[in-house]
C-alpha cells in the first residue's frame, strides 16, 4: 500500500457534529486526527469506519450502504 499525505476532507469529528448534519440513511465524510472517517446513520445509530477500502484503496463514501 502506498503511503502519502492526503488532504483531509470534511469536518473534524473529534469536535463532534450535530445529529441533524447526518440524516437517517445518510453518509458523512470527516476526519479524526490524520485519518479519514466515514459516518453512516441508521435510525438512532451512527456507525464509523475508515473511509478507504482496505483492499483497493477506493473511497467508501462513493459506495452503497
Amino acid at each position: 500500500m502506498a503511503e502519502g499525505h492526503t488532504k483531509l476532507s470534511g469536518p473534524d469529528l473529534v469536535e463532534g457534529i450535530a445529529l441533524s448534519d447526518l440524516p437517517d440513511g445518510g453518509k458523512l465524510l470527516g476526519h479524526c486526527g490524520d485519518e479519514q472517517v466515514l459516518l453512516v446513520r441508521r435510525g438512532a445509530e451512527v456507525f464509523a469506519i475508515g473511509a478507504t477500502c482496505t483492499h483497493y484503496g477506493g473511497p467508501l463514501v462513493d459506495g452503497l450502504v
